[in-house]
């Protein structure tokens, strides 16, 4: 009677390093074979949450950006997106803290200020999310947001999180998840976007 099992990534079904499990392949072929969906849940990125599990990809499903958008089958079944007023309070905020990195994340790509700033530790941490950025700014992304996502090494529960958990409301999620991150993802009352894919054709 299974006919879905959802899985987490990092800590969970991926090692350290970021890698499989070394019998997935030999799990995944039995889960298919059973006629059930692996679906894979992350606050990364949709290119960042498919690129482990390689073709395995086009006939799983994904909730990525903790939760902001869900696919199956290559499909993106929907989208919630931030409004302008939603995020660009975050954006203002965040310039009032130095070394701290923000991240608005998009259907598109992932869009980011000051790049040139960035050091090796700071490329290293935000391509295990994002394997690709775009550089814009923030009063001018070229996309629909779905997610703000902030990256800081010292303490971000500490000594970042009293500051925007203000943010917070029916609209805008904020919540530390990490020891250097806090994801802000649009919540199921902001606008959705639907597409015309359906998990219950499988």
């Amino acid at each position: 009677m299974i006919k879905l099992i959802v899985t987490d990534m990092d800590g969970c079904l991926l090692d350290g390093k970021g890698r499989l499990p070394s019998d997935f392949e030999e799990t995944y072929r039995m889960i298919d074979g059973k006629g059930i969906i692996l679906a894979a849940a992350s606050g990364r990125s949709i290119a960042g949450l498919m690129k482990p599990f390689g073709e395995y990809a086009k006939k799983m499903a994904f909730a990525s950006d903790n939760g902001a958008c869900a696919y199956y089958g290559g499909r993106q079944l929907f989208s919630n997106t931030l409004q302008r007023s939603d995020y660009l309070p975050v954006f203002e905020e965040v310039k009032k803290h130095p070394n701290l990195i923000a991240v608005a994340c998009g259907i598109k790509n992932a869009w980011m200020e000051n790049i040139d700033r960035f050091t090796e530790k700071d490329i290293e941490e935000l391509k295990k999310y994002y394997p690709s950025w775009s550089e814009c700014r923030f009063e001018e992304i070229p996309d629909d947001v779905i997610k703000v996502a902030l990256l800081y090494f010292d303490d971000i529960e500490r000594n970042i999180y009293p500051y925007f958990k203000r943010f917070s409301n029916d609209r805008i999620l904020c919540k530390v998840t990490a020891y250097v991150w806090i994801p802000m993802p649009a919540q199921m009352m902001a606008r959705p976007i639907i597409s015309g894919a359906n998990i219950s054709d499988r």
